[in-house]
């Protein structure tokens, strides 16, 4: 028996970046998606977090946001800024959910809590920020709520004033098991659909690592 989680199914090893200041501490505003669990859910044992330039004082916080898994997606084209998505089987959605899609490629499929009009049993369309130049290759992952989301905040991290230069490093930290600390949160598992969020309370950027994740 091995002494760390093992992740079979997909591994979530992205890099997420949020730069919008949010100072709300309710879950509403600009937040950005770090992972999202897939049909079985998943599990996240630590967090790099890195600034990309200088910071102040304030807080990184994170937050769980309720959502359903949107299930295997088989093509997303596009006409204009309208992204065109088919499901394996039939989504069982209504028009004025929301959806959020993360992982695709090219990266204008990927959205946030944008909303969906259904357009047949495995099909339906969102308006992405930009218009692609090509239909998705790969498909990504994506999750649904209802309108408003319903999101919780779980954990303030806080951010030092730093200026980086050629000796001193940008703002860096690491929280979970890997790091000896946040032992009563981490890991952290996610249930199916749900996903784990983040938002800078200064209008500066961060790149969000998870270190070990996967859905099971």
């Amino acid at each position: 028996m091995t002494a760390t989680a093992q992740y079979a199914s997909t591994p979530r090893n992205g890099v997420t970046q949020v730069s919008t200041a949010n100072a709300n501490r309710d879950g509403t505003g600009t937040l950005g998606v770090v992972c999202m669990a897939g049909a079985n859910g998943m599990r996240i044992d630590s967090l790099t977090i890195q600034a990309t330039g200088t910071t102040t004082a304030g807080m990184l916080r994170f937050f769980l946001t309720k959502g359903r898994p949107l299930g295997s997606i088989s093509t997303i084209t596009f006409t204009g800024t309208t992204a065109i998505v088919t499901t394996a089987l039939p989504h069982g959605l209504t028009t004025g959910q929301l959806v959020s899609v993360i992982g695709a490629l090219p990266d204008e499929y990927n959205v946030v809590d944008a909303s969906l009009t259904v357009t047949g049993a495995n099909t339906f369309t969102y308006v992405m920020g930009t218009a692609p130049t090509a239909n998705a290759t790969v498909m990504g992952s994506g999750a649904t709520s209802t309108s408003p989301v319903t999101s919780r905040m779980i954990k303030e991290v806080t951010v030092d004033a730093l200026i980086p230069s050629a000796t001193a490093k940008a703002f860096a930290t690491g929280i979970g098991t890997n790091t000896g600390s946040e032992k009563t949160l981490f890991p952290l598992s996610i249930q199916p659909g749900w996903s784990l969020r983040a938002s800078t309370e200064k209008a500066e950027t961060f790149n969000i690592i998870p270190t070990f994740a996967g859905d099971f």
